[in-house]
């Protein structure tokens, strides 16, 4: 409920946000009733959400890990060092040249399948599975033109020219479109306004008895190759194929994860094979050299590019073939390492977008990870019984953890030290304590009555607190050295799902299963604040459910919280579409991202699309559709989460399995359905000069250089005030990561921290992120010259 406003133009989308309506145009709020806690808010919280939303939390999409390739057409660039793949409403580009890959900031509604590049290297259309085609321009990374064709696309190809697109589907017509007025290549442009007038713009094929001058062209087949001959007489199925022009070659792909290249001038004589899997090939290019060839595994998400002449791989990435369950930066923010449920670990780099490592020791889910606090170990957990360590120098498992008896791990934590090693199980309802050097179990602690769900050390240098929580409702803290009973144990209104501890050590804070997260002072075991949030999940109605979407969302709990690195925010995500930030001083919702909108997925929208309704009102959805033999229903069991996911039907839902924060505070990132989503802060837009006055101007700076008049860092730097210094830094740490000049920008950093160390040391609390983006950026440069 808004109670008042006063004009501020700023304020305006935060005060959409926090009230969930429409804002007043122009006016800022002066209090506001929090939709989480339902108290009115103070003029001194409203102007820290104010200055909050302005600069800290304008996050943004970046890019997607954990899936490399779902379905589609792969395709290669003109100048045959790019592919370009569909991941599911997403498109991935693939730098081959310079090891970097990126997702478009493109988001359809449903899963794109089919691509095409135009013959200027700009222009991309892509459709989309249920008929919606959409015109790309790759420079600006948006979408210029939509098209509903309202039926499947199978291909699109463009005209040598580039002036016109030809494409199929389901009802066997073929229509010709013209996207551009010009020639892209000849005028220049990038971004060529596509003709309103659609009308004008179709023209149907023309047919022969309409235009009796037109020369009649005959065909006639040269030879016939039979696959089977070149598959060792096994049955085959063709799956995929691509014919190479220029070097009269023929690529084709078959379900038994083998390909062959074949020469049409030679009648079809085989000149290469390769298994790359032992799952069905869908989709295979060739760049425009002939030398690479791109081959996509749908089942298994995997991407390869192979050079046939050096029999080598260009690219070969694979993401998790199942769901990611937890996702956790690296200490110096440079990788992510993630875990699925299909047992593997993988390590991913923030620069390049690519997997660098692949641990398969576990054989069954991994539920835990953590880094040591050095960054050269990781130990995860699994539903294996085991928890084990890797060393991310030698790339190899060098310690295993067990328990006396058989039980399943659903969480690890290690303490700041490196030492200790501590898992919850599942079956048993203890807390087992290692030591990582000798590997030998310390302690059994127990006390909780039900499935342990979350346990976590502090991360504060000499500090053995530890805290856990499960199903029995409690939170209990530990004292992991002195003690073997609970220091603390402290009631919860419902289920504990995660816990989570503040950086400084001095808060903790937990998800229940009623939708509430709860914070409390971990000495002293008293409640510090309250979020209700399970309105802010987002869930929607299944195609089978027989409850309305707002009934649905009281089932609904977060699953994952983590802090923000300077422990003022809590990021959280769980059963639902959206992930919140929320203000733990106010316990305000702060900003909700949606992280997908992809309608491929069950439970998406709020009602059920009437397409899928029969004329009685009874859900189509809901009625049983076996198979010959009458043993396959399509319906999935009530209460059940997951369906048969060996069925072309499956539809799984949009599920937030685990967050994480960077260190440095410029992104983070969430395990999905949809991938592994990273959001960073992209300021560069954002124009914040500080004490600009009129004789601050480019010009003035240009004369002052022609006359040489400047003086050392040294000497400007001590000169500089306290709000400028952490400005100037903040700018170096960023600026560092991707510049040439690196002794430059090294000199300004050490000036800075030379002559004003005492004054960033007393505010390094609030400028950790800083300083961690800092040496995040230092060490990656020193990595990458101590090889040289």
């Amino acid at each position: 409920m808004v109670l008042g406003y006063d004009p501020d133009p700023l304020f305006t989308p935060a005060l959409r946000e926090v009230t969930r309506g429409e804002a007043v145009p122009g006016c800022r709020a002066v209090a506001l009733q929090s939709p989480s806690t339902g108290r009115p808010v103070t003029p001194n919280q409203n102007d820290r959400l104010h200055q909050a939303l302005d600069m800290k939390f304008t996050y943004k999409f970046s890019n997607l890990l954990g899936t490399v390739y779902r379905l589609g057409d792969i395709i290669f660039s003109h100048d045959g060092n790019t592919v370009i793949c569909p991941v599911g409403n997403k498109i991935s580009v693939y730098d081959l040249r310079n090891n970097r890959a990126h997702t478009l900031p493109i988001e359809a509604r449903y899963n794109y399948t089919t691509l095409a590049l135009a013959p200027n290297g700009i222009i991309l259309i892509a459709a989309e599975e249920d008929g919606e085609v959409h015109i790309i321009n790759l420079n600006f990374r948006n979408v210029l033109y939509r098209k509903r064709f309202n039926r499947p696309i199978k291909s699109i190809k463009f005209s040598p020219d580039g002036k016109h697109f030809a494409l199929t589907k389901e009802n066997g017509e073929k229509d010709l479109y013209k996207p551009k007025a010009k020639n892209a290549a000849d005028e220049g442009e990038d971004d060529i306004p596509l003709p309103e007038d659609e009308e004008k713009t179709t023209t149907k094929e023309p047919k022969e008895e309409d235009d009796p001058e037109l020369p009649k062209v005959f065909y006639k087949r040269r030879f016939r190759v039979f696959m089977d001959t070149h598959m060792g007489k096994r049955k085959v199925s063709v799956t995929a194929a691509q014919y190479h022009k220029r070097i009269n070659m023929l690529v084709v792909a078959f379900a038994s994860g083998d390909f062959v290249m074949l020469d049409m001038k030679d009648k079809g004589a085989i000149v290469h094979s390769l298994n790359i899997s032992n799952q069905t090939i869908t989709s295979v290019a060739m760049n425009q050299s002939g030398d690479w060839m791109a081959l996509g595994v749908s089942s298994l998400g995997q991407l390869v590019v192979w050079e046939w002449q050096s029999e080598s791989f260009i690219l070969k990435q694979q993401g998790h073939f199942n769901n990611m369950r937890v996702v956790l930066y690296s200490p110096d923010g440079q990788n992510l390492a993630t875990g699925g449920e299909d047992g593997k670990v993988k390590l991913w780099s923030c620069q390049t977008s690519f997997c660098f490592v692949t641990f398969s020791e576990h054989t069954a889910a991994v539920t835990g990870l953590a880094f040591t606090q050095s960054g050269r170990a990781i130990i995860t957990s699994s539903l294996d019984g085991t928890v084990r360590a890797f060393d991310l120098t030698r790339y190899r498992n060098f310690k295993t953890l067990t328990s006396t008896r058989p039980t399943q791990f659903s969480c690890v934590t290690v303490d700041c030290s490196g030492e200790l090693v501590a898992s919850g199980s599942q079956d048993s309802h203890d807390i087992y304590l290692w030591s990582l050097q000798t590997g030998r179990l310390l302690e059994v602690l127990a006390g909780h009555q039900g499935p342990v769900s979350s346990v976590q050390f502090s991360s504060q240098p000499g500090s053995t607190l530890m805290v856990s929580t499960g199903w029995d409702g409690t939170v209990k803290v530990w004292d992991a050295i002195s003690n073997t009973t609970s220091k603390e144990s402290i009631g919860l209104s419902s289920d504990g799902l995660c816990v989570c501890i503040r950086p400084d050590g001095k808060q903790i804070a937990v998800a229940t299963m009623d939708g509430q997260i709860t914070m409390f002072n971990p000495s002293t075991g008293q409640q510090e604040g309250n979020i209700t949030g399970r309105n802010d999940l987002g869930a929607g109605r299944a195609d089978a459910d027989k409850i309305t979407a707002k009934k649905n969302l009281q089932a609904k709990s977060f699953t994952s919280i983590c802090y923000s690195s300077d422990g003022k925010c809590l990021l959280a995500g769980g059963q639902g579409k959206n992930v919140c930030i929320y203000s733990i001083d106010d316990e305000l919702l702060i900003k909700k991202f949606e992280v997908t909108q992809n309608r491929s997925f069950d439970a998406m929208d709020d009602i059920i699309n009437r397409r899928k309704m029969a004329e009685n009102g009874i859900n189509l959805s809901l009625i049983e559709e076996r198979d010959n033999n009458n043993e396959k229903v399509a319906i999935k069991l009530p209460g059940t989460r997951q369906g048969d996911m060996s069925l072309r039907a499956f539809r799984p839902e949009v599920r937030v399995s685990c967050l994480t924060f960077s260190p440095t505070g410029r992104s983070w990132a969430a395990s999905t359905t949809e991938g592994l989503l990273v959001y960073s802060l992209d300021n560069n837009w954002l124009f914040d000069p500080l004490d600009l006055d009129f004789s601050n101007t480019p010009s003035a700076i240009k004369q002052k250089l022609k006359e040489k008049d400047y003086s050392t860092v040294n000497v400007v730097v001590s000169n500089l005030t306290q709000l400028y210094v952490e400005g100037v830094l903040a700018y170096i740490a960023e600026a560092i990561e991707s510049t040439r000049h690196i002794g430059l920008y090294s000199h300004w950093a050490t000036a800075l921290v030379t002559s004003h160390g005492n004054n960033l040391k007393t505010r390094s609390p609030q400028i950790m992120s800083v300083l961690n983006g800092l040496q995040k950026s230092i060490v990656l440069h020193h990595t990458n010259l101590s090889k040289v």
